[in-house]
């Protein structure tokens, strides 16, 4: 009968849903694995992308947070930096104004560095053939003494300022207790580079030569501090900066000496200024050098 065909065993039946459902369940399993598999990966790079915007953040905080800004440097005082005994043809010392970026948090006195980079190219060689001529890259570098705008240095004692802060720079022919006596000076034992506070005046006449600094060492230089310091360059040949050398040969760069930027600072010459901040931020200047007189900006 033709309508047979519609009717089958049950036994074929079981056997037909039992494969449909076999399919099913493996087309099920392996969209849960590669959904397991997609979410582990989206898991994973999520958190790498978490981590590094974390990391970015953080560095992006440290460098706001510790930034000095250069306004402007000056030539300070110029030498004749390789001893020829003629004019001062070099750039000894620079006056630098800088400023604390606004945003900036714990920039402190003695955590600013700066560091000038030129290029020292020997003169003479030394009894080394083939070095003369040679050209070498330095670094000069120091902690920078943060002193406020208004601070005065190489004063005169008797004119110190009741409840300021200052540095001895020399003592003349006074003695360190006839100065303290006289001027009730607390905080210095004397000698020259000590800090003291002025709580009287100095007796007059006296010799000595103090320097007013208004930072000591760990006071914080908050946002928006305008501020100055000094570079002073070292000398580039180190093995003797009298009279009788007047060379920069191969003794200069010798390893246990370490050689600056004094004699390359000349006009004509630029120098890499670099100013980090222990923690924080740092900051790139080029000093461009077209007169070593007095009082010229550099930047």
């Amino acid at each position: 009968m033709a309508g047979d065909a519609d009717f089958q065993p049950l036994a074929a039946r079981d056997r037909e849903s039992a494969s449909i459902g076999i399919g099913a369940m493996i087309v099920f399993i392996a969209l849960i694995l590669v959904a397991a598999v997609a979410s582990t990966i989206i898991i994973k790079t999520a958190e790498e992308l978490q981590q590094n915007a974390e990391s970015t953040s953080q560095d992006t905080r440290d460098q706001i947070s510790g930034k000095i800004s250069i306004s402007d440097v000056y030539v300070k005082s110029s030498a004749d930096a390789v001893g020829l005994g003629g004019d001062d043809t070099d750039v000894e010392t620079f006056d630098v104004i800088a400023r604390v970026s606004s945003g900036s948090l714990n920039v402190q006195e003695g955590d600013i560095t700066w560091y000038v980079t030129c290029k020292a190219t020997m003169t003479d060689d030394g009894g080394a053939p083939n070095t003369e001529g040679t050209t070498y890259a330095v670094l000069d570098s120091a902690t920078a003494d943060a002193r406020a705008l208004s601070d005065n240095e190489g004063i005169d004692p008797e004119v110190v300022v009741t409840t300021s802060t200052y540095t001895i720079t020399t003592l003349g022919d006074t003695t360190w207790t006839d100065v303290a006596a006289a001027a009730e000076l607390t905080g210095g034992t004397g000698a020259v580079g000590d800090q003291f506070t002025a709580t009287g005046q100095h007796a007059a006449g006296s010799t000595g030569r103090v320097a007013q600094n208004e930072y000591m060492p760990g006071d914080e230089l908050t946002a928006g501090t305008t501020f100055r310091f000094e570079i002073d360059l070292s000398a580039t040949n180190t093995d003797d900066t009298g009279d009788s050398e007047d060379e920069i040969t191969v003794e200069d760069f010798a390893v246990s000496l370490t050689p600056g930027c004094d004699a390359e600072a000349g006009a004509g010459s630029e120098l890499g200024l670099r100013i980090v901040v222990d923690g924080g931020g740092e900051t790139l200047a080029t000093l461009k050098i077209n007169t070593i007189t007095l009082g010229k900006t550099v930047m």
